[in-house]
């Protein structure tokens, strides 16, 4: 098994956010059991597709779907989910600079937004003078017009996505400083911490630990002998 952590950029919603904070409140979610804990959080390390749940184990989606197909791989579920749970431990425990989140400024973006409104009034303005009084036809207008909203609905749609994302960092900071709290953890109560993580951890409902695994992680199942 290979369990790398890496920065996420997905966003996550509002019952994502109080569940995390229920991770960080310790309080145990009640959720329905999901088959599966973590199908979709591996991937196959001889052709990349998902490993899903099977049985007492998890499978290769390609090779499971293609019966003929070889050299795919599978794991018994209970070696794959605690592999998983003790790497999110460990990134919660010891992985805080990597998974230091970035939080960036709207302005930039909510300056150029206002100079893409302010030249479309203009515009507007030009066409009801009319060229006969020194402004513009739509004709003359229409092209204009229709870049400057092409530009506004994606300067609308990076600020969206950068708030999103900055609430998402938000949250997995505020998941990280509960737990730990501000400067390094004491390497001598790091057995107690690791457990408390662990339990807190746990008490997620099925389908956010998977999600927050899928964020954290990249894993990759080989074949044995393969690197």
């Amino acid at each position: 098994i290979s369990i790398t952590p890496r920065h996420r950029g997905a966003t996550v919603s509002e019952e994502d956010y109080d569940d995390a904070q229920a991770l960080v409140a310790g309080r145990e979610r009640v959720g329905a059991k999901v088959r599966g804990l973590y199908s979709g959080v591996a991937r196959c390390g001889t052709c990349g597709a998902s490993m899903t749940a099977s049985g007492d184990r998890y499978k290769c989606a390609f090779a499971t779907n293609h019966p003929g197909s070889s050299g795919h791989v599978t794991i018994l579920r209970t070696v794959l989910e605690e592999a998983i749970d003790k790497a999110m431990v460990a990134a919660f425990l010891f992985g805080r600079e990597s998974m230091e989140p970035r939080v960036e400024d709207v302005t930039a973006l909510d300056v150029e937004l206002a100079r893409v409104v302010g030249s479309r009034r203009r515009i507007t303005a030009l066409v009801s003078l009319g060229p006969d009084d020194g402004g513009l036809s739509l004709d003359e207008a229409s092209g204009q017009l229709r870049d400057l909203a092409t530009k506004m609905n994606l300067l609308e749609s990076q600020r969206r996505d950068l708030i999103a994302s900055n609430a998402h960092a938000a949250m997995l900071d505020g998941i990280v400083s509960s737990i730990l709290g501000p400067g390094k953890v004491d390497m001598g109560d790091v057995v107690k911490v690791r457990a408390a993580i662990r339990e807190r951890w746990k008490g997620l409902a099925d389908d956010k630990r998977r999600g927050l695994a899928r964020e954290f992680l990249d894993v990759t199942i080989r074949a044995a002998g393969n690197s």
